[in-house]
């Protein structure tokens, strides 16, 4: 009986992850330039002792999708390979820092964190990496909304 449970939770996570990938497309391959981007954030992140659950690149963004760059789910973070982020990685390193904050926030929603604590999160990062002063007033402006709306 337990055996045939287990294939049957199988076939339904199977199944969830098959929807997934018919309603989203074809993941990106090692080849890509937004996978070795994603690659670079996670190896600086690694370096500076995070660690980040799987990333998942979605050719084709869900429209349902809680946010533009990524969200969480199941204990992945998923990212829009053309967004922002993610483009300004692939034509400049620099970007490095700014995507490997967005994994970062994401990777804090995975702990619990809701979007104020994420964001914080996120703050000390940049700030840490001395990331462009655009980016951090950028950070803290999101900071304040997000606190107006408490």
């Amino acid at each position: 009986m337990a055996q045939h449970s287990s294939h049957a939770t199988l076939y339904r996570v199977s199944s969830a992850w098959l929807c997934l990938l018919l309603l989203c497309g074809t993941p990106l391959t090692a080849a890509d330039p937004e996978v070795e981007a994603v690659d670079r954030a996670k190896r600086l992140l690694a370096v500076r002792g995070h660690r980040i659950a799987p990333v998942v690149l979605l050719n084709v963004w869900p429209t349902r999708a809680p946010g533009p760059d990524a969200f969480v789910m199941k204990g992945r973070i998923y990212v829009n390979p053309r967004s922002n982020i993610v483009q300004g990685a692939v034509l400049s390193r620099a970007y490095d820092v700014v995507l490997a904050s967005l994994l970062l926030h994401e990777q804090a929603h995975l702990r619990g964190a809701d979007e104020l604590q994420a964001l914080e999160t996120e703050l000390d990062w940049l700030i840490s990496e001395r990331a462009g002063e655009e980016f951090i007033r950028e950070t803290r402006r999101t900071i304040r909304d997000v606190k107006g709306k408490l």
